[in-house]
């Protein structure tokens, strides 16, 4: 069984569903404030007597306090920048096509590269930029070939404004849970620490303002690279 769940978790990783733990690595964010962490969120079905995982789990210091599924879960853990061997996302990017599956384009993350500012240290209106580039690959999209720079950057640009959203959907439930993953604290702490010391980072970092965005870019559509 250790080795059933070890194999799980170690696959889930590699897809980005959930990021690689240990003792060491949990246990000194667990003592650090301005720093969370997530564990893999296990789904046991009484009926097929199967595991699966099925996100992860949100912590404020020790305690688990939210959860995020699917495709939220692996946009976390690209956010948080521990991105396994590649990440997919199925997002509808039109509604025009009769056939459902038209609709829908699947894309696979293969780099991505952040870049986190405070963009207003004082603590009374602490801000934050999260900037993301994904670095992209077409693995399916059955509406059209796509050979041509207009079709891509529409999708590009599409892609964008969902995974932005998606990103924006992400930050509220961390802030909700009051589980700083993405170790804002930590990083406010080490640039702005006169700043830091002048609020309670456990009760306001709910309140702060993080500003998430992404930007997509297919570089491979599987017909013209």
């Amino acid at each position: 069984m250790s080795d059933y769940l070890n194999n799980l978790i170690t696959t889930a990783s590699r897809s980005s569903q959930v990021a690689p733990k240990n003792i060491q690595s949990i246990r000194s964010k667990m003592l650090q404030t301005g720093e969370d962490f997530t564990l893999p969120l296990l789904y046991y079905d009484q009926e097929k007597k199967l595991t699966s995982v099925k996100g992860v789990a949100l912590f404020d210091n020790e305690k688990k306090k939210g959860e995020l599924y699917g495709q939220d879960a692996i946009l976390l853990t690209v956010m948080d920048g521990k991105m396994g061997n590649y990440a997919n996302f199925t997002k509808k990017v039109r509604s025009d096509m009769k056939s459902k599956e038209n609709n829908y384009i699947t894309i696979q993350v293969t780099d991505s590269n952040r870049d986190i500012n405070i963009v207003n240290p004082d603590h009374r209106n602490l801000t934050f930029s999260l900037e993301y580039e994904f670095t992209t690959s077409v693995l399916e999209y059955p509406k059209d070939n796509l050979n041509t720079d207009k079709k891509i950057k529409m999708l590009n640009r599409r892609l964008s404004e969902i995974l932005t959203k998606e990103a924006e959907k992400v930050v509220a439930v961390l802030q909700e849970a009051n589980s700083d993953v993405l170790s804002l604290g930590r990083k406010y702490r080490v640039r702005h620490y006169d700043e830091y010391m002048k609020m309670n980072w456990v009760t306001d970092y709910p309140n702060v303002k993080i500003i998430p965005k992404v930007k997509v870019n297919i570089t491979q559509t599987g017909i013209i690279s």
